[in-house]
């Protein structure tokens, strides 16, 4: 998936974090949005964001 495919999904509150955050919180070496879609998720207590393929991981 296409990096700005994947942040245009993402609602005007989401994409802002997202864009500052970059890299996937799970898969840290890869863009967001490489690997699939964005998702929300909670790590060490904070909100964060990584793709769908990593999720899994």
């Amino acid at each position: 998936m296409e990096i700005r495919a994947a942040l245009g999904e993402l609602s005007p509150e989401d994409r802002k974090p997202a864009e500052a955050q970059f890299l996937c919180a799970v898969d840290e070496g890869s863009p967001l949005g490489v690997m699939g879609p964005i998702h929300k998720v909670m790590l060490k207590g904070q909100g964060s964001r990584c793709s769908s393929a990593a999720r899994g991981a």
